[in-house]
């Protein structure tokens, strides 16, 4: 095992800003489907639901992209995502920040389909850190702003933090552009990413749902910061058993069980401590299927590399 070349230290840093960026315009998204969409008159919870819907599907539309070449589509997929998000920093106006939500959603979801393509196989382990440590950051900010997130506020500092992150992600994008090398989308990429499109939604929504500090709050009435830091730990065991399990013969029989954990994570808790514990045991099942969908994706089922910046010797 060997470090990784300073070079791929720009590539890191985009992956996990991208999920930042990306994590808080779907929870935007999710939001003004219920707080504005749902509230207004004549429209009925089916159709919320199938405009949620319509949004996920429109991921395949996103296809066409690809025709702009990799180095067009990262820049495309950048921009949009970074629009998004600089618009519902400031949008008070209803449509125009579901409309921005939504396209956002859609090319961010794109963006890893993109990654999944471009990246070689041997980097499977630095798009799965990479998620994580993205997360973990944005729970970060969402526990430090007192679950009030940081896309809702109008004051100086979250303006300036927030288009920072947004200017940050442009920088990222100029630095990485010039290194995107495409590699063959087909075989296993091509299975991974029919995986990914279907089934990676589903444990995406599932995910914020074990990342929601003020539910775990809520229920386990322990205070806000033991909240988040029960939430970061199992974003850590996460890493500490997709690092140790993921490259190893029982990764299908842990993928089963985790998969279990998710389908017993919806059954309802009747105490405190077993939400918390349902919390951490799907927070840790998420991200390992959302890892496994990366490295088959990739077309890398035995990964040995450690999950944060390395590469395999």
């Amino acid at each position: 095992m060997e470090s990784v070349p300073k070079s791929k230290w720009p590539l890191f840093a985009l992956l996990a800003l991208n999920t930042i960026l990306g994590l808080q315009i779907l929870k935007a998204f999710l939001s003004l489907l219920v707080n504005f969409l749902r509230e207004r008159p004549n429209i009925s919870l089916i159709e919320v639901a199938i405009y949620a819907l319509a949004t996920f599907c429109a991921v395949f539309l996103a296809g066409f992209l690809f025709k702009a070449g990799p180095w067009r589509m990262l820049w495309i997929l950048m921009a949009v995502i970074v629009l998004a998000r600089a618009v519902l920093q400031v949008s008070s106006w209803g449509p125009l920040s579901l409309a921005a939500a939504a396209a956002g959603t859609v090319l961010w979801i794109a963006s890893f389909i993109f990654f999944l393509s471009v990246l070689p196989s041997i980097q499977a382990g630095l798009l799965a850190g990479a998620f994580i440590a993205g997360i973990s950051i944005e729970t970060a900010l969402h526990g430090l702003y007192g679950t009030w997130d940081l896309i809702w506020r109008r004051d100086a500092v979250s303006l300036a933090l927030g288009w920072g992150l947004a200017a940050a992600q442009l920088i990222l994008t100029s630095i990485v552009a010039d290194r995107i090398t495409p590699y063959p989308f087909k075989g296993k990429r091509r299975t991974g990413f029919y995986a990914f499109i279907i089934f990676m939604p589903a444990v995406f929504l599932q995910l914020l749902k074990f990342q929601n500090v003020a539910s775990i709050n809520a229920y386990s009435e322990v205070g806000l910061g033991w909240s988040l830091a029960m939430v970061l730990v199992s974003n850590i065991l996460a890493y500490v058993v997709i690092a140790r399990l993921m490259g190893t013969r029982a990764r299908r029989l842990v993928s089963i069980i985790m998969a279990a954990a998710i389908v017993l994570s919806f059954i309802p808790a009747n105490s405190a401590w077993l939400y918390v514990v349902q919390a951490a045991l799907g927070n840790i099942a998420c991200l390992w299927l959302i890892s496994a969908a990366f490295i088959k994706g990739m077309g890398q089922e035995r990964q040995h590399n450690l999950y944060w910046p390395y590469v395999a010797s």
